[in-house]
């Protein structure tokens, strides 16, 4: 026997509307994110980046868009230093390049002669403690024409390697995911060609770098982006640089003759620096009071704090005992730097 069973026509959209979920305002918009990152600013989880100029904005030291040779774990971009192993190469910062859709810098080192080593760009991190026994994700975007990955050194050893770039010469995403030993005793990231060993290097092999990122959790979320002046306040931590170089007149310190050559000058840091700073005057840098007028910088002692540069000044001619000086930008070299970098 056939029964036949009718039931009313159900609006399915209605029904869904008014499913009862315990959700909330804050849920529903999480649920209708379009993208992680949209998901990421609904719920503030900022912050993540343990790196500081992972996207290469910020360059104190100098103009590096053309390329220019690189010298070993000497400071180029805030915060990024090269390493090299028996080659040669040279490092260029590239500005507004296109990485996935973002308009953004890049670092790149290509070598310039041949031989068995490797070349890398690494980043040493002050506050690795917090790492400690927890999973940590490194990441980047890379552009390569040989196999390049991604590590961390632990202070012992290397550590997290992730896949080697295809060496197509297209950006790809690397990612490594590796528990940082609870008795690490440093924490340093690396893009590098070194994969466990030094490989084969010829002229022109080369990697490009943009996007760099470390953090707590176990996936590799979308690169955290800070604004240049976030930025610059972080790196500056570690390095600060004062004067343009361009003989404006910029003045760099302020203070008062101490005595006929010896000038007591001052200047108050807008970030405090990580440790007392190493300071440097460049060549270009002059004095001047009202009584000696423009003199030249023979020698000086520093006086510095973490917060407040100071130094004293031996200059060229004779000026009044407490009358106030001047060190200021007079042309090329026209820098006095700060330096307590790791």
């Amino acid at each position: 026997m056939t029964v036949k069973v009718s039931k009313p026509a159900i609006n399915v959209r209605e029904e869904l509307a008014d499913l009862r979920k315990p959700t909330g305002v804050a849920g529903e918009a999480m649920l209708r994110a379009d993208t992680p990152q949209e998901q990421f600013n609904l719920i503030g989880a900022g912050r993540r980046n343990i790196l500081i100029n992972g996207d290469f904005q910020v360059s104190q030291r100098g103009d590096f868009t053309t390329a220019s040779s690189a010298t070993s774990n000497y400071y180029w971009v805030d915060r990024w230093l090269p390493s090299l192993g028996t080659v040669t190469a040279n490092w260029q910062h590239k500005t507004d390049q296109l990485v996935n859709g973002i308009i953004t810098n890049t670092a790149r080192l290509e070598a310039t002669s041949s031989a068995t080593g490797y070349f890398q760009l690494y980043q040493k991190i002050e506050g690795y403690k917090i790492c400690l026994g927890r999973e940590v994700t490194i990441s980047a975007w890379v552009k390569s024409n040989y196999p390049v990955n991604l590590y961390c050194y632990d202070g012992a050893s290397q550590i997290g390697y992730s896949e080697n770039h295809p060496a197509d010469g297209q950006w790809h995403k690397l990612t490594s995911t590796f528990v940082l030993n609870s008795s690490s005793g440093a924490l340093s990231a690396y893009v590098s060609t070194y994969d466990k060993a030094s490989s084969a290097i010829t002229t022109g092999d080369y990697f490009e770098a943009a996007l760099v990122q470390l953090e707590l959790g176990k996936v590799a979320t979308p690169f955290e982006h800070r604004s240049y002046g976030e930025e610059l306040a972080l790196a500056q931590r570690f390095y600060t640089r004062l004067g343009n170089d361009d003989g404006g007149f910029t003045h760099l310190m302020v203070g008062a003759a101490e005595g006929a050559t010896t000038y007591v000058v001052s200047r108050s840091l807008s970030t405090m620096m990580r440790a007392v700073p190493t300071l440097t005057v460049g060549s270009g840098v002059n004095a001047f009071t009202a009584s000696a007028g423009a003199v030249s910088v023979i020698g000086f002692s520093t006086r510095c704090t973490r917060d407040i540069a100071c130094i004293s000044t031996n200059v060229s001619g004779t000026a009044t005992i407490g009358q106030a000086a001047v060190l200021y930008d007079a042309g090329a070299n026209g820098y006095i730097e700060l330096d307590a970098e790791l």
